[in-house]
Protein backbone atom coordinates (compact mmCIF):
# COMPACT_ATOMS: atom_id res chain seq x y z
CA UNK A 1 0.00 0.00 0.00
CA UNK A 2 3.19 2.49 -0.77
CA UNK A 3 0.68 4.48 -2.98
CA UNK A 4 -1.92 4.99 -0.07
CA UNK A 5 -2.67 7.14 2.55
CA UNK A 6 -4.89 6.71 5.37
CA UNK A 7 -8.66 7.56 5.06
CA UNK A 8 -9.42 10.18 8.00
CA UNK A 9 -12.88 11.89 8.45
CA UNK A 10 -13.78 14.08 11.50
CA UNK A 11 -11.02 11.72 13.63
CA UNK A 12 -12.28 8.87 12.40
CA UNK A 13 -10.17 6.17 10.10
CA UNK A 14 -12.67 4.91 8.00
CA UNK A 15 -10.38 3.73 5.26
CA UNK A 16 -7.41 4.72 2.95
CA UNK A 17 -7.14 6.88 -0.39
CA UNK A 18 -5.36 5.16 -3.36
CA UNK A 19 -4.83 6.62 -6.89
CA UNK A 20 -7.39 9.55 -5.71
CA UNK A 21 -10.23 6.81 -4.67
CA UNK A 22 -11.65 6.56 -1.25
CA UNK A 23 -11.73 2.86 0.14
CA UNK A 24 -13.55 1.54 3.09
CA UNK A 25 -11.62 -0.55 5.12
CA UNK A 26 -13.83 -1.74 8.18
CA UNK A 27 -14.22 -4.97 10.57
CA UNK A 28 -18.28 -5.55 11.24
CA UNK A 29 -18.93 -7.97 13.11
CA UNK A 30 -15.94 -10.35 12.63
CA UNK A 31 -15.91 -9.65 9.02
CA UNK A 32 -13.75 -7.38 7.05
CA UNK A 33 -15.11 -5.31 4.27
CA UNK A 34 -12.37 -3.48 1.72
CA UNK A 35 -14.65 -2.07 -0.74
CA UNK A 36 -14.05 0.58 -3.40
CA UNK A 37 -16.31 4.25 -2.94
CA UNK A 38 -15.38 5.23 -6.30
CA UNK A 39 -15.64 8.70 -5.23
CA UNK A 40 -12.33 10.91 -5.79
CA UNK A 41 -13.89 13.52 -3.31
CA UNK A 42 -13.83 13.23 0.58
CA UNK A 43 -17.02 14.74 0.91
CA UNK A 44 -18.62 12.21 -1.70
CA UNK A 45 -16.72 9.46 -0.04
CA UNK A 46 -18.19 9.81 3.40
CA UNK A 47 -21.77 9.75 2.03
CA UNK A 48 -21.17 6.60 0.25
CA UNK A 49 -19.92 5.63 3.59
CA UNK A 50 -23.05 6.62 5.46
CA UNK A 51 -24.66 3.98 3.16
CA UNK A 52 -22.20 1.21 4.07
CA UNK A 53 -22.75 1.93 7.80
CA UNK A 54 -26.71 1.22 7.05
CA UNK A 55 -26.05 -2.29 5.73
CA UNK A 56 -22.40 -3.23 5.11
CA UNK A 57 -23.27 -6.65 3.82
CA UNK A 58 -25.66 -5.56 0.74
CA UNK A 59 -23.33 -2.21 0.14
CA UNK A 60 -22.55 -1.89 -3.34
CA UNK A 61 -21.23 1.89 -4.79
CA UNK A 62 -23.59 4.06 -6.68
CA UNK A 63 -20.89 4.59 -9.23
CA UNK A 64 -20.38 1.46 -9.96
CA UNK A 65 -24.20 0.05 -9.49
CA UNK A 66 -26.24 3.23 -10.12
CA UNK A 67 -29.28 3.09 -8.23
CA UNK A 68 -29.49 0.49 -5.59
CA UNK A 69 -32.10 -2.58 -5.52
CA UNK A 70 -32.96 -2.14 -2.39
CA UNK A 71 -33.81 1.61 -2.57
CA UNK A 72 -35.67 0.84 -5.85
CA UNK A 73 -37.42 -1.63 -5.24
CA UNK A 74 -39.13 0.61 -2.07
CA UNK A 75 -39.68 2.74 -4.05
CA UNK A 76 -41.39 0.73 -6.88
CA UNK A 77 -43.94 -0.50 -4.21
CA UNK A 78 -44.94 2.55 -2.90
CA UNK A 79 -46.22 4.05 -6.51
CA UNK A 80 -47.64 0.72 -6.71
CA UNK A 81 -49.78 1.11 -3.50
CA UNK A 82 -50.41 4.50 -3.27
CA UNK A 83 -50.18 6.21 -6.80
CA UNK A 84 -51.83 2.95 -8.80
CA UNK A 85 -53.93 1.93 -5.82
CA UNK A 86 -52.94 -1.51 -5.86
CA UNK A 87 -53.98 -3.75 -2.96
CA UNK A 88 -52.08 -4.45 -0.17
CA UNK A 89 -51.91 -8.29 -1.29
CA UNK A 90 -50.64 -7.13 -4.61
CA UNK A 91 -47.73 -5.27 -3.49
CA UNK A 92 -47.12 -7.93 -0.73
CA UNK A 93 -46.83 -10.41 -3.50
CA UNK A 94 -44.39 -8.23 -5.63
CA UNK A 95 -42.34 -7.26 -2.47
CA UNK A 96 -41.27 -11.53 -2.29
CA UNK A 97 -40.45 -11.48 -5.82
CA UNK A 98 -38.48 -8.66 -5.91
CA UNK A 99 -36.73 -9.63 -2.40
CA UNK A 100 -35.70 -12.61 -3.49
CA UNK A 101 -33.65 -11.18 -6.45
CA UNK A 102 -31.89 -8.58 -4.33
CA UNK A 103 -30.89 -11.54 -2.25
CA UNK A 104 -28.29 -12.26 -4.97
CA UNK A 105 -25.28 -9.78 -5.12
CA UNK A 106 -25.98 -9.37 -8.94
CA UNK A 107 -29.16 -7.46 -8.31
CA UNK A 108 -28.09 -5.49 -5.53
CA UNK A 109 -28.11 -2.77 -8.62
CA UNK A 110 -30.09 -1.46 -11.39
CA UNK A 111 -27.35 -1.37 -13.76
CA UNK A 112 -25.26 -4.57 -12.24
CA UNK A 113 -27.02 -7.90 -13.44
CA UNK A 114 -27.28 -9.41 -16.90
CA UNK A 115 -29.33 -11.75 -19.05
CA UNK A 116 -27.13 -14.13 -17.90
CA UNK A 117 -27.66 -13.29 -14.08
CA UNK A 118 -31.43 -13.49 -14.91
CA UNK A 119 -31.66 -16.63 -16.55
CA UNK A 120 -29.18 -18.28 -13.66
CA UNK A 121 -31.90 -17.28 -11.09
CA UNK A 122 -34.83 -18.32 -12.82
CA UNK A 123 -32.81 -21.67 -13.40
CA UNK A 124 -31.87 -21.85 -9.82
CA UNK A 125 -35.96 -21.32 -9.05
CA UNK A 126 -37.49 -24.33 -11.05
CA UNK A 127 -34.95 -26.55 -8.95
CA UNK A 128 -35.93 -25.30 -5.91
CA UNK A 129 -32.73 -23.65 -4.65
CA UNK A 130 -34.19 -20.47 -4.39
CA UNK A 131 -37.21 -20.82 -2.09
CA UNK A 132 -37.83 -23.86 0.87
CA UNK A 133 -41.40 -23.88 1.04
CA UNK A 134 -42.62 -27.04 3.30
CA UNK A 135 -45.97 -28.14 3.06
CA UNK A 136 -47.60 -30.83 5.45
CA UNK A 137 -46.82 -34.34 4.60
CA UNK A 138 -50.12 -37.02 3.43
CA UNK A 139 -49.83 -40.55 2.34
CA UNK A 140 -51.70 -41.63 -0.51
CA UNK A 141 -55.20 -41.84 0.92
CA UNK A 142 -54.57 -38.17 1.45
CA UNK A 143 -54.03 -38.44 5.21
CA UNK A 144 -52.27 -35.83 6.92
CA UNK A 145 -48.99 -37.56 8.13
CA UNK A 146 -47.75 -36.85 12.18
CA UNK A 147 -44.12 -36.75 13.44
CA UNK A 148 -43.17 -39.55 15.66
CA UNK A 149 -41.97 -37.49 17.97
CA UNK A 150 -43.77 -34.48 18.32
CA UNK A 151 -47.19 -35.75 17.49
CA UNK A 152 -47.45 -32.51 14.97
CA UNK A 153 -48.11 -33.06 11.26
CA UNK A 154 -44.71 -34.11 9.41
CA UNK A 155 -43.89 -31.37 7.12
CA UNK A 156 -41.89 -31.89 3.88
CA UNK A 157 -40.37 -29.25 1.13
CA UNK A 158 -43.12 -28.65 -1.42
CA UNK A 159 -42.37 -29.62 -5.07
CA UNK A 160 -40.40 -26.99 -6.82
CA UNK A 161 -41.84 -24.18 -8.72
CA UNK A 162 -42.98 -24.56 -12.62
CA UNK A 163 -43.03 -22.75 -15.37
CA UNK A 164 -45.91 -20.43 -14.06
CA UNK A 165 -43.70 -19.87 -11.18
CA UNK A 166 -41.11 -18.74 -13.42
CA UNK A 167 -43.25 -16.44 -15.11
CA UNK A 168 -44.74 -14.74 -12.38
CA UNK A 169 -41.09 -13.76 -11.26
CA UNK A 170 -40.16 -12.50 -14.39
CA UNK A 171 -43.42 -10.16 -14.85
CA UNK A 172 -42.49 -8.79 -11.68
CA UNK A 173 -38.99 -7.93 -12.71
CA UNK A 174 -40.16 -6.75 -16.06
CA UNK A 175 -42.76 -4.56 -14.36
CA UNK A 176 -40.23 -3.07 -11.50
CA UNK A 177 -37.18 -2.29 -14.46
CA UNK A 178 -39.98 -1.15 -16.80
CA UNK A 179 -41.08 1.34 -14.30
CA UNK A 180 -37.30 2.21 -13.28
CA UNK A 181 -36.57 2.93 -16.44
CA UNK A 182 -39.54 5.56 -17.06
CA UNK A 183 -38.07 7.36 -13.79
CA UNK A 184 -34.92 7.40 -15.49
CA UNK A 185 -33.42 5.39 -12.66
CA UNK A 186 -31.39 3.15 -14.84
CA UNK A 187 -30.78 2.25 -18.83
CA UNK A 188 -30.32 -1.44 -17.91
CA UNK A 189 -32.70 -3.65 -20.45
CA UNK A 190 -31.31 -7.47 -19.74
CA UNK A 191 -34.82 -8.41 -18.49
CA UNK A 192 -36.30 -7.83 -22.01
CA UNK A 193 -34.00 -10.61 -23.54
CA UNK A 194 -35.34 -13.08 -21.13
CA UNK A 195 -38.76 -14.50 -22.75
CA UNK A 196 -41.76 -15.81 -20.96
CA UNK A 197 -41.98 -19.55 -21.34
CA UNK A 198 -45.16 -21.28 -22.52
CA UNK A 199 -47.80 -22.71 -19.95
CA UNK A 200 -48.78 -25.82 -20.13
CA UNK A 201 -52.79 -26.07 -20.67
CA UNK A 202 -54.59 -27.70 -17.87
CA UNK A 203 -57.31 -30.36 -19.53
CA UNK A 204 -59.92 -29.45 -16.80
CA UNK A 205 -58.74 -25.57 -16.69
CA UNK A 206 -61.71 -23.73 -18.44
CA UNK A 207 -64.09 -26.63 -18.26
CA UNK A 208 -67.78 -25.98 -16.65
CA UNK A 209 -68.80 -28.15 -13.67
CA UNK A 210 -71.67 -30.54 -14.55
CA UNK A 211 -75.11 -29.29 -13.18
CA UNK A 212 -75.49 -32.88 -11.33
CA UNK A 213 -71.88 -32.28 -9.54
CA UNK A 214 -72.61 -28.97 -7.91
CA UNK A 215 -75.95 -30.19 -7.36
CA UNK A 216 -75.13 -32.90 -5.71
CA UNK A 217 -72.78 -31.42 -3.62
CA UNK A 218 -75.64 -29.08 -1.96
CA UNK A 219 -76.95 -30.82 0.88
CA UNK A 220 -72.95 -31.30 2.40
CA UNK A 221 -72.33 -27.77 2.53
CA UNK A 222 -73.19 -25.29 5.11
CA UNK A 223 -75.76 -22.52 4.07
CA UNK A 224 -73.57 -19.62 3.63
CA UNK A 225 -71.30 -22.40 1.60
CA UNK A 226 -74.63 -23.44 -0.17
CA UNK A 227 -75.33 -19.53 -0.75
CA UNK A 228 -71.64 -19.05 -1.88
CA UNK A 229 -71.98 -21.35 -4.60
CA UNK A 230 -75.66 -20.21 -5.71
CA UNK A 231 -74.09 -17.28 -6.66
CA UNK A 232 -71.20 -17.85 -8.52
CA UNK A 233 -72.99 -20.10 -10.53
CA UNK A 234 -76.00 -18.01 -11.35
CA UNK A 235 -73.19 -15.29 -11.72
CA UNK A 236 -70.15 -16.13 -13.53
CA UNK A 237 -68.18 -14.08 -10.43
CA UNK A 238 -64.67 -14.33 -9.81
CA UNK A 239 -64.53 -15.63 -5.88
CA UNK A 240 -62.96 -12.49 -5.06
CA UNK A 241 -65.21 -10.31 -6.17
CA UNK A 242 -67.85 -12.49 -4.29
CA UNK A 243 -65.46 -11.67 -1.39
CA UNK A 244 -65.18 -8.00 -2.13
CA UNK A 245 -69.38 -7.62 -2.52
CA UNK A 246 -71.27 -5.48 -0.76
CA UNK A 247 -75.26 -4.85 -0.66
CA UNK A 248 -74.81 -1.65 -2.69
CA UNK A 249 -73.22 -3.84 -5.67
CA UNK A 250 -76.91 -5.47 -5.97
CA UNK A 251 -79.62 -3.56 -7.71
CA UNK A 252 -83.06 -4.79 -8.74
CA UNK A 253 -85.40 -7.24 -6.55
CA UNK A 254 -88.79 -8.09 -8.43
CA UNK A 255 -87.84 -9.91 -11.63
CA UNK A 256 -84.42 -9.76 -11.48
CA UNK A 257 -81.59 -7.17 -11.81
CA UNK A 258 -77.27 -7.13 -11.68
CA UNK A 259 -74.92 -7.31 -9.72
CA UNK A 260 -72.28 -4.20 -9.94
CA UNK A 261 -68.46 -5.15 -9.80
CA UNK A 262 -66.63 -2.43 -9.58
CA UNK A 263 -63.15 -3.39 -10.18
CA UNK A 264 -62.44 -6.88 -11.11
CA UNK A 265 -59.10 -8.69 -12.95
CA UNK A 266 -57.81 -6.14 -15.37
CA UNK A 267 -58.62 -2.99 -12.76
CA UNK A 268 -62.33 -2.80 -15.24
CA UNK A 269 -65.63 -3.22 -13.49
CA UNK A 270 -68.93 -4.49 -15.13
CA UNK A 271 -72.30 -5.02 -14.61
CA UNK A 272 -73.81 -8.86 -14.30
CA UNK A 273 -76.95 -9.64 -15.30
CA UNK A 274 -78.68 -11.79 -12.50
CA UNK A 275 -82.16 -13.55 -11.75
CA UNK A 276 -84.06 -12.40 -8.81
CA UNK A 277 -83.02 -15.80 -6.81
CA UNK A 278 -79.06 -15.08 -7.30
CA UNK A 279 -80.00 -11.48 -5.79
CA UNK A 280 -81.61 -12.78 -3.09
CA UNK A 281 -79.10 -15.23 -2.41
CA UNK A 282 -76.60 -12.67 -2.57
CA UNK A 283 -78.40 -10.61 -0.37
CA UNK A 284 -78.49 -13.56 2.09
CA UNK A 285 -75.07 -14.46 1.88
CA UNK A 286 -74.41 -10.55 2.94
CA UNK A 287 -76.34 -10.76 5.76
CA UNK A 288 -74.45 -13.55 7.25
CA UNK A 289 -71.29 -12.12 6.90
CA UNK A 290 -70.11 -13.04 3.41
CA UNK A 291 -66.89 -14.85 2.52
CA UNK A 292 -63.36 -14.41 3.54
CA UNK A 293 -60.99 -13.25 1.12
CA UNK A 294 -58.10 -15.68 1.17
CA UNK A 295 -58.37 -16.81 -2.33
CA UNK A 296 -61.06 -19.27 -2.12
CA UNK A 297 -59.24 -21.55 0.15
CA UNK A 298 -61.64 -22.17 2.39
CA UNK A 299 -64.43 -22.37 0.10
CA UNK A 300 -62.34 -25.43 -2.04
CA UNK A 301 -61.64 -27.02 0.84
CA UNK A 302 -65.08 -27.52 2.10
CA UNK A 303 -66.06 -28.22 -1.50
CA UNK A 304 -63.35 -31.26 -1.48
CA UNK A 305 -65.03 -32.50 1.18
CA UNK A 306 -68.95 -32.16 0.06
CA UNK A 307 -67.96 -33.38 -3.20
CA UNK A 308 -66.28 -36.64 -0.80
CA UNK A 309 -69.26 -37.10 1.04
CA UNK A 310 -71.78 -37.01 -2.25
CA UNK A 311 -69.29 -39.31 -4.82
CA UNK A 312 -68.65 -36.91 -7.41
CA UNK A 313 -65.18 -35.57 -8.77
CA UNK A 314 -63.72 -32.92 -6.84
CA UNK A 315 -64.01 -28.93 -8.36
CA UNK A 316 -62.83 -25.91 -7.30
CA UNK A 317 -64.76 -21.70 -6.33
CA UNK A 318 -63.27 -20.73 -9.73
CA UNK A 319 -64.12 -23.63 -12.01
CA UNK A 320 -68.13 -22.67 -11.10
CA UNK A 321 -66.97 -19.20 -12.78
CA UNK A 322 -67.35 -21.43 -15.78
CA UNK A 323 -70.65 -22.61 -15.87
CA UNK A 324 -72.81 -19.82 -17.07
CA UNK A 325 -70.88 -19.60 -19.88
CA UNK A 326 -71.55 -23.38 -21.33
CA UNK A 327 -75.22 -21.98 -21.20
CA UNK A 328 -74.81 -20.06 -23.98
CA UNK A 329 -75.86 -21.06 -27.49
CA UNK A 330 -72.28 -19.97 -29.75
CA UNK A 331 -72.71 -16.80 -31.42
CA UNK A 332 -70.34 -14.11 -33.27
CA UNK A 333 -69.42 -11.69 -30.74
CA UNK A 334 -70.26 -8.84 -33.29
CA UNK A 335 -74.44 -10.15 -33.42
CA UNK A 336 -76.85 -7.67 -32.04
CA UNK A 337 -78.62 -10.83 -30.16
CA UNK A 338 -75.31 -10.96 -27.69
CA UNK A 339 -76.51 -9.28 -25.11
CA UNK A 340 -79.99 -10.63 -24.87
CA UNK A 341 -78.36 -14.06 -24.36
CA UNK A 342 -75.92 -12.86 -22.07
CA UNK A 343 -79.11 -11.40 -19.87
CA UNK A 344 -80.66 -15.25 -20.50
CA UNK A 345 -77.66 -16.72 -18.51
CA UNK A 346 -79.48 -16.59 -14.82
CA UNK A 347 -82.93 -17.96 -16.21
CA UNK A 348 -81.18 -20.97 -17.97
CA UNK A 349 -79.20 -21.43 -14.43
CA UNK A 350 -82.48 -21.58 -12.40
CA UNK A 351 -84.00 -23.68 -14.90
CA UNK A 352 -81.70 -26.29 -15.27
Amino acid sequence: MSDSTVWVHQGMTLGFVRNGIFYIDRTVHGRRFKVSTGCKTNQAAFAEYVRFEKDPFHYNPRSSAGTTWREAVLAFLKYQQFTQGRTEKYVDEQARYLARFGQRKEFWGLDSFTQSDIEAFLADLQTGTVTEKLVVARDEKGEVLLDPETGEPKKVRAKPPGVYSRNRYLAALTKFMNWARDHDLTRNDADKKVRQVREPKHKDSRRPVERERWRATLPFLPEKWQLAQEVLVGSGMRYGELAALTVENIHGAEAGGSIVVPESKGRVGRDIPVSKRVLKAAKKLIGLGGVPSDSGSQFDNRIESAAKAAGVKRYTAHELRHYPACRIIPTRWSSPLLFQRVRAIPQLVDAG
